[in-house]
């Protein structure tokens, strides 16, 4: 039912020349792609509106952005950008990295810090299975769980 009520923001925020809205569960992105001439500022003028859209849906529809999850991120730029977005008054971080579906993107759409964050995680779990290894489920003392996860990642 949350989809369904908040779904007519994308055609709204799409109608901006060079616009893109991704919306999946209440994750909401804006893309915007522009000409390396003057980026920050057609960025900046891009973004700002499509943020106002999102400001006068929210007023209309009686939603909340939660802003402290808000922030921008200038991503593959042969030169690093810093746009000056607001929403309702209050600036928007900019930010290096940013968290999306469960997927972590740095500012070159790389996946290295998502991997390496995983790989850290498997390490810390692997130890637990290392200790159950052979115990209640009786699995061979030859088992080498290392090979099993280093082919999952």
């Amino acid at each position: 039912m949350f989809n369904l009520y908040i779904n007519d923001i994308i055609g709204e925020v799409n109608s901006i020349p060079g616009i893109k809205c991704l919306l999946y569960a209440d994750g909401l992105v804006f893309c915007t792609e522009v000409d390396k001439r003057m980026a920050e500022e057609k960025t900046e003028q891009t973004l700002s509106k499509a943020l106002t859209i999102l400001e006068e849906w929210c007023e209309r529809n009686k939603m909340k952005i939660n802003t402290s999850k808000t922030a921008s991120q200038s991503s593959l730029a042969h030169k690093t950008i810093h746009v000056r977005l607001r929403y309702k008054g209050a600036a928007l971080s900019l930010t290096n990295e940013f968290k999306y579906l469960g997927v972590t993107f740095d500012n070159k759409l790389n996946w290295k810090n998502h991997v390496d964050k995983i790989a850290s995680r498997v390490s810390k779990r692997i130890t637990v299975l290392k200790r159950l290894e052979g115990r209640k489920w009786e699995c061979a003392g030859s088992t080498n769980i290392y090979n099993f996860v280093f082919n999952i990642v």
